[in-house]
């Protein structure tokens, strides 16, 4: 397979620009953090194939031709958005409070915040440039756009918070899917 090789740098003199060692370790730097983004990415994608669950028990049932029909028009078109997802799930929730007696008041309002927390995450990662900021060891930070342009170093401790925080959202969501009652087949390994 053809691998992408452009790698942004920042604050690098016109001499490490050129230097073969400095590439390289950029290259370095860049290529460790570039499976993680994806991971990010999938883990998000993941959430929301459980989240689409969700709501097609909420608003269709158990009718699989029903189901697949409001899958393909409503929620894998292209206007149907993460957010707009996240905003069906916030108004299902007060509206059919039994289906999510499963989970505490508290722990609603928590998922409702790390499901939303995560659309933003997983926007930062697919819209924002990986940058190698040689000055500061090679260290990568994502910059992407928030009311202007922002920076997030990315570190183990970021990437663990992430995917910890995607995993407890497909885990509460799963739940509430399950106990609905699901053909769909999952495994956590």
């Amino acid at each position: 397979m053809t691998q992408w090789n452009i790698i942004h740098f920042m604050n690098a003199t016109q001499e490490q620009q050129q230097d073969p060692h400095v590439i390289a370790k950029c290259e370095t730097a860049y290529n460790a953090i570039k499976p993680k983004r994806a991971e990010v990415i999938e883990a998000a994608l993941s959430v929301e194939g459980i989240l689409d669950q969700v709501l097609l028990d909420l608003l269709v049932g158990r009718d699989a031709v029903k189901r697949a029909r409001f899958t393909e028009l409503i929620l894998a078109a292209e206007f149907c958005t993460s957010f707009q997802k996240w905003k069906m799930l916030s108004r299902l929730m007060a509206a059919e409070p039994a289906y999510f007696m499963q989970l505490l008041d508290g722990d609603q309002k928590t998922l409702r915040n790390e499901i939303h927390a995560l659309i933003e995450d997983r926007n930062k990662f697919a819209h924002g440039d990986l940058i190698v900021n040689v000055p500061e060891s090679y260290a990568v930070d994502l910059r992407y756009y928030e009311s202007g342009t922002k920076f997030l170093r990315i570190t183990d401790q970021v990437l663990n918070e992430l995917l910890a925080r995607a995993l407890r959202c497909r885990e509460n969501l799963w739940k509430l899917h399950s106990n609905f009652g699901t053909d769909l087949k999952t495994a956590v390994f």
